[in-house]
């Protein structure tokens, strides 16, 4: 990861091909942290902003704060009662300010920005800490002597069990099989079979794919990448053509087929195979 002097970041990174530029670019993008590192663990977007604002302009107690692990300064926490009273601080001086981060300015107005700081402040104020995340529990009690947390329930939870299951469902392709002659010669075309299921995702009962879901192979030689559109034939059942003419050139020998489905914009069910030329 590259700090750029104009305060943008690159990011070097490996991930899997074939995927979505745009789901590729997202996978490395930095993902900065207010606690538990190496894990998943969420704070809310008001102290994250909180906690980038006391390293980057200072906090009211005058601790030089940082949100790396260098002994010449305090690395933030969202517990540590010094740390704490200087979020609280720095979210009463983002109410006078108005402060509303540019990332989120189009979707947050000033008063909604404000009301959440308000919010975030009583929360510190009762629970004495900023571990302020989401979901059905909260943390309602920090005992740093014992090492151990509380959490107690939202039994007021908005929403009911199966909300978000419906919310996030989405149909996604799955390739069964990919089958390939066991010997391809050079002077007849060439059908690759592709067996396709779809499913209601998180629901892992399958059902043969129909014929809005699209099916393509990319065959990679030393020339280059030749791809292939495969066709419907019934329900869950696809065919991919190789022309004579494009293996004609070909040397004997293994070559790689990536074979993809999709229905939209969804990221493709991928498997490959090997293709032998004689």
């Amino acid at each position: 990861m590259v700090i750029n002097r104009d305060g943008t970041i690159t990011t070097y990174f490996d991930f899997n091909w074939p995927m979505d530029l745009n789901r590729v670019a997202a996978t490395g993008a930095p993902s900065p942290k207010a606690g538990n590192p190496g894990r998943s663990t969420l704070v809310s977007w008001e102290i994250y902003e909180a906690l980038a604002l006391l390293v980057s302009e200072g906090a009211k107690s005058g601790t030089k704060y940082s949100i790396t692990q260098d002994p010449a300064l305090t690395e933030v926490d969202v517990i540590s009662p010094k740390c704490v009273a200087d979020i609280r601080a720095k979210l009463e001086e983002m109410i006078e300010r108005k402060y509303v981060p540019v990332y989120i300015k189009d979707y947050v107005s000033v008063n909604r920005a404000v009301d959440t700081y308000k919010k975030a402040i009583e929360f510190i104020d009762k629970y004495k800490h900023a571990y302020i995340s989401s979901g059905p529990f909260f943390i309602s009690k920090v005992d740093t002597t014992a090492n151990s947390v509380e959490l107690t329930a939202f039994r007021t939870f908005p929403y009911k069990k199966d909300y978000f299951v419906k919310l996030f469902a989405s149909t996604i392709t799955n390739i069964e099989n990919v089958n390939v002659p066991a010997m391809v010669q050079k002077t007849a075309d060439v059908n690759v079979n592709v067996t396709v299921s779809t499913y209601v995702y998180p629901d892992p009962r399958t059902s043969p794919a129909t014929d809005a879901v699209k099916v393509k192979a990319t065959l990679i030689t030393p020339a280059g990448e030749k791809v292939y559109t495969g066709k419907f034939d019934k329900a869950g059942a696809f065919t991919v053509t190789i022309p004579k003419a494009d293996l004609a050139n070909l040397a004997a020998g293994s070559y790689t087929l990536v074979v993809e489905s999709n229905l939209k914009d969804e990221a493709p069910s991928v498997k490959s195979a090997t293709l032998v030329v004689f």
